[in-house]
């Protein structure tokens, strides 16, 4: 794996869970901080994922490297996708 995909899986995921906020309605009708519970572990999720990467010896050990601004525009390029085909989709189910 490269360190841009060690970083794009989490990162979808964690995209992912918002959309999961609700089923029908639109991420924007319905926003993250709708439910604490999720945006509390979204955090926590991602405080961890910037420890792994801010620390040498946890890099180290989890076989990462932190990204220059170049490469994290690729991973927020590559995780996007994720919330526009989830909007589309519950679009097309309203």
């Amino acid at each position: 794996h490269t360190s841009q995909e060690a970083h794009t899986h989490p990162s979808r995921q964690m995209l992912n869970a918002f959309n999961a906020v609700s089923e029908e309605e639109s991420l924007f009708r319905v926003p993250p901080w709708a439910n604490p519970y999720l945006l509390g572990s979204v955090i926590l999720s991602v405080g961890q994922h910037l420890l792994v990467l801010a620390v040498p010896a946890l890099q180290e050990a989890f076989g990462v490297a932190w990204l220059g601004k170049a490469e994290w525009a690729v991973v927020l390029l590559l995780c996007l996708p994720v919330v526009v085909l989830e909007e589309v989709l519950k679009g097309a189910a309203r």
